[in-house]
């Protein structure tokens, strides 16, 4: 048997089937402002971004809606993405199955296979590269282009320089070289810009694709995977996949772009520091390069503490999750700081990581920064004991070696996010190859068969292996082997537990499921076309596992299973999705309303629809929390009397509602609606048996007795000692009603006549479920000034402006030591003097930016422990109203990409933006002070940059927000079909599924994708 091979039947929809899932199951505002305008813009247009402007002006009169925004262009939709993730999947596996093929048949006997390419996760890596590898060289090409540019401007500097330093002297050039080296300069500079900012627009869409490719292909995934493997990935480990792992895919794919880039920079400034200061240059050099094995091992020790870090914050997800959806029931035991404290314990683990990896960074932040410095000092001083510095050379020396910051920068941060990416490849690698369900696990019967349902010596179990035995290397068996992932019932969901630790880590450190030994044992069943089978048993005896087999949820161990037609299911635990009553009930089926109305009243839902404040168009809040268990389950039969499916299975559908509601569902639906059906019943209600036409009576995983009610009666053996001991007579209990049990043909219209009325569409009908809140304008203070507090307040303010404060000004003395050691002479000061002067500030500076970054490291984790645990104490301070009316969802989305964000990103661009400001504020004061006349040109150009820049935050600031608030119901929907899978396989309607999740992950990906548009838009704007 082969590995996993991916197939899904899903095809691209067209847009009459976006328009009919858009009405019926898309509870989010969509983007309504039509097709992207860049498709049809022309190339002047496209050169400057100016296809945009239209939104700008938008966000510039008013905050932007989700009805403002444009669709995101075909060539990024989540369809056509997910196709071609799926199609480069199999290759590759594809691939990887011939290759190990050919290892098998030329291995020799007893040697084992090494299967490191799996563990690795170079299968998933090589379907990126195969989408990615177009995009290569062309984007290099960009980049390539714009750091050469750059690499070249000093070298016009320099004879700028010369020419603003030889004026007046015998060396003098005419004014025309002058403008002309500015000119030149200037063309440099606007070409570059253009290029850069074309090269990044085109780099973070390919980076958004890529991402909603990986996304969408493992909610593909997770609808197909197989009990044991949703057993053993629990739903914090695949919503931190979805979350997290392939936001690092997403941050990754820039900087792989860069590995081509970056020898070009090294070359280039080589080449013009050689030929600016000759052999002083290689001592700098050397420096250069004997930092390297520090930022070797630097990231080494990076890689192993994210490789720690993410089963960490798996597991506090998954807590979290776990919290969220039994919030009810430990809000009633008043057990809130008992689970504040397990996911305290699991935080205070995953700080300890994000503390240790920060202060790492700091290290190499302070090491990109500094080195070149040093290697700029060791080289003017080797420069300087033979020649005389001039300025020329001196600022454009100093611009090359800061040039080299730059790659010193990106190849530890090259290493930092391809460690972070293999990781992230790993984990989804390892759900990709888990184990599917058996699509193809039975056969169909033949029209004139007279059966429905056919099993032979079938045997199934729940466990078994999570991979394919031929994809993984074996592994020893685990140590101590505990209970069925889902206890006798099966799988509890992919939420559910599966022992003490059933959150898989990474691919090489896998569980097997435990034991392979099956569950249900020599079954062997055939259930007559439009018949009642009624399945009994004790507690545990496998009568809910019998139907899980029936619908292909269990694995099939041997045998086989035969069914004649689709299958309708309603499980014992009702799946209600956070939709209205009505979209329940038609689950995606077209709409016909006779039909419609006897499903309402042959479920007992004309009661319900008449106290409903909504009736049918009422929206049911997440798992259904505004529904008492037995309106839950009579909605769930509804559903499986709308549709048309000709089998039907039941699991305990009574044991939720009262007798009179129960006696009702069986002669009005069961036994009336679903006559010309094949009814399967799961019951405890031992007082309908009579009325079945056959009885499984189920005993420790097997068919003890099967028969009519009479004959198993007349056999006298354990079912009809059942009976004698608990059954109760049908009669006994509708003795007392018989009058009530009559019902005319005029009742009967009046009823449906009554739920046509209830049902009339109600222009204003009420969403339970409140809408996230989304404020607008700028950043309010007080947002601020919390996070400010969570740094220490006062103290953290005073400290920053310290140490940035010494941090710049150490930077700012050292350039104006080396202005004063080439053009000015200090009294009583030589040539060793300058040297030891400057050598010193140097270390200061280096100093000063590692405790900076230091600093800036542990106040972020301080920050990000306390916003995180008052964020979870107040959530679990609301009252239960908050969770019936707030998806889980978008609570889960706070605290996993939020808190990643907190965790990784918040930190790091507070320190930029404190960087970027001081460095601007410093600049602009040192070049006040040394020419005071420019004032006259900075006052102007500053007011045009506020003016451009306030243009931009308005509608960047919305459109962040809107980014947030539309990953909301993405999440939602993820969750929503973890918990329901099972429901949406066996009624096989997973494409419309997947198919909303197509739509919703593309509302969520347009405010991102004009994010990024018009941070480009304002880049160039800027520079230019």
């Amino acid at each position: 048997m082969s590995a996993t091979v991916w197939q899904t039947a899903v095809k691209p929809p067209n847009d009459g089937e976006k328009k009919a899932v858009d009405a019926i199951t898309i509870q989010q505002d969509m983007p309504g402002a039509g097709r992207c305008p860049k498709e049809t813009a022309r190339l002047p247009s496209k050169s400057v971004f100016n296809w945009i402007n239209p939104l700008f002006k938008k966000g510039w009169r008013e905050p932007l809606t989700m009805n403002d925004l444009w669709e995101v262009p075909r060539d990024v939709q989540s369809d056509l993405m997910a196709d071609k993730f799926e199609k480069e999947w199999n290759q590759q596996l594809a691939i990887f199955n011939a290759a190990r093929d050919a290892k098998k048949k030329s291995a020799k006997k007893g040697e084992s296979i090494d299967d490191k390419r799996v563990i690795d996760g170079l299968i998933l890596r090589g379907v990126l590269w195969t989408f990615f590898r177009r995009e290569v060289l062309p984007l290099a090409t960009l980049d390539i282009a714009f750091q050469l540019s750059n690499v070249f401007s000093p070298y016009l500097l320099q004879y700028i320089v010369e020419y603003a330093d030889n004026r007046g002297t015998p060396q003098a050039q005419s004014l025309s070289t002058g403008v002309g080296y500015s000119i030149g300069l200037f063309c440099l500079q606007m070409f570059g810009t253009l290029i850069f900012n074309h090269f990044q627009q085109n780099v973070q869409i390919k980076s958004i694709s890529i991402k909603t490719m990986v996304t969408c292909g493992i909610y593909r995934k997770v609808t197909k995977l197989s009990p044991q493997a949703r057993a053993s990935f629990g739903a914090g480990q695949i919503t931190n996949m979805v979350a997290s792992d392939t936001m690092r895919i997403q941050m990754f794919l820039p900087q792989a772009i860069l590995v081509f880039v970056v020898p070009w920079i090294l070359v280039g400034c080589i080449v013009f520091l050689l030929i600016s200061i000759g052999w002083a240059a290689l001592i700098g050099l050397c420096l250069l390069v004997l930092a390297i094995p520090l930022q070797t091992f630097l990231f080494s020790k990076m890689k192993v503490i994210r490789a720690r870090q993410a089963p960490i914050t798996d597991q506090r997800v998954k807590k979290t999750s776990e919290i969220l959806n039994g919030v009810r029931v430990i809000k009633l035991f008043a057990w809130e700081e008992s689970f504040l404290k397990v996911v305290d314990d699991i935080r205070r683990l995953e700080l300890e990581q994000v503390l240790t990896r920060s202060v790492y960074q700091a290290i190499v932040m302070t090491q990109g920064q500094t080195i070149p410095a040093l290697c700029t000092c060791v080289s003017f001083i080797a420069y300087g004991l033979l020649n005389p510095l001039n300025p020329a050379k001196v600022f454009s020396s100093m611009a090359w070696f800061n040039q080299l910051r730059m790659p010193l920068w990106m190849i530890p941060n090259i290493l930092n996010t391809w460690a972070e990416f293999n990781v992230a490849l790993t984990r989804i690698e390892s759900l990709l190859l888990a184990t599917e369900i058996d699509e193809n696990y039975a056969t169909s019967l033949n029209s004139d068969s007279e059966h429905a349902v056919v099993v032979e010596n079938g045997e199934f179990s729940w466990n078994g292996p999570i991979y394919a035995d031929d994809t993984l290397p074996p592994l020893p068996p685990p140590k101590d082997k505990k209970e069925s992932p889902g206890g006798q019932r099966g799988p509890r969901g992919l939420g559910g537990s599966g022992g003490p630790d059933s959150s898989p880590k990474f691919l090489e450190e896998r569980k097997f499921a435990p034991s392979t030994e099956s569950y249900l044992k020599n079954i062997n069943i055939s259930i007559p076309k439009g018949s009642l089978t009624a399945i009994v048993g004790s507690v545990g005896s496998g009568k809910s596992s019998l139907l899980n087999a029936i619908i292909g949820e269990m694995r099939k161990v041997a045998g086989s299973v035969a069914i004649s037609s689709d299958i309708a299911y309603a499980a014992q635990s009702a799946w209600i999705q956070n939709a209205t009553m009505k979209e329940n009930i038609i689950f995606g089926q077209s709409f016909d309303n006779e039909r419609y109305l006897e499903s309402l009243y042959n479920a007992a839902l004309l009661p319900d629809l008449r106290i409903l404040p909504d009736r049918d168009q009422t929206s049911i809040g997440e798992r259904g929390i505004n529904l008492s268990g037995g309106q839950k389950q009579r909605i769930n039969i509804a559903r499986l009397l709308y549709n048309p499916s000709q089998i039907v299975l039941m699991d305990d559908p009574l044991s939720a509602v009262d007798a009179h509601v129960g006696r009702h569902l069986f002669e009005k639906c069961i036994l009336g609606a679903l006559k010309n059906r094949t009814r399967i019943l799961v019951t405890h209600q031992l007082h309908f048996l009579s009325r079945c036409d056959n009885i499984i009576f189920m005993k420790d995983g097997r068919v003890h007795e099967v028969g009519s009610y009479a004959n198993l009666m007349a056999n006298d053996a354990e079912f009809s000692t059942m009976m004698t001991t608990f059954g109760g007579v049908e009669k006994e209990e509708g003795n007392s009603s018989d009058d009530d049990s009559v019902e005319t043909k005029q009742d009967f219209e009046n009823d449906i006549k009554e739920l046509d009325e209830l049902t009339s569409p109600k222009v204003n009908a009420k969403d339970i479920m409140t809408q996230e809140d989304r404020t607008t304008g700028g950043v309010k203070p007080e947002v601020w000034w919390r996070y400010i507090l969570a740094c220490g307040g006062i103290s953290f303010c005073v400290w920053s402006i310290f140490f940035i404060v010494l941090n710049e000004g150490s930077s700012v003395v050292n350039n104006l030591w080396l202005t004063w050691w080439t053009g000015t002479d200090i009294k009583n000061f030589s040539n060793d003097d300058y040297t030891y002067v400057y050598l010193a500030l140097a270390i200061i500076n280096a100093s000063t930016t590692f405790f900076y970054a230091f600093f800036f490291a542990h106040v972020g984790t301080r920050a990000s422990k306390i916003m995180h645990d008052k964020a979870l104490q107040r959530i679990l301070c609301c009252p239960i109203y908050f969770f019936d009316t707030t998806p889980v969802g978008r609570i889960i989305n706070r605290f996993s990409s939020d808190v990643d964000a907190l965790d990784n990103t918040v930190t790091a661009s507070v320190r930029q933006l404190a960087s970027s400001a001081s460095s601007t504020i410093s600049t602009f004061i040192v070049m006040v002070v040394a020419l005071p006349v420019l004032l006259a040109v900075i006052v102007p150009c500053m007011g045009i940059y506020w003016f451009v820049q306030d243009v931009y935050r308005r509608t960047a600031r919305e459109l962040k927000r809107l980014s947030s608030i539309a990953r909301s119901p993405w999440f939602n929907n993820f969750g929503e079909t973890l918990i329901g899978i099972s429901t949406i396989r066996a009624y096989r309607d997973q494409k419309r599924f997947i198919l909303k999740n197509d739509i919703a992950m593309d509302v969520s990906n347009s405010p991102n994708y004009y994010l990024t548009t018009a941070g480009n838009w304002l880049a160039i704007r800027l520079q230019l």
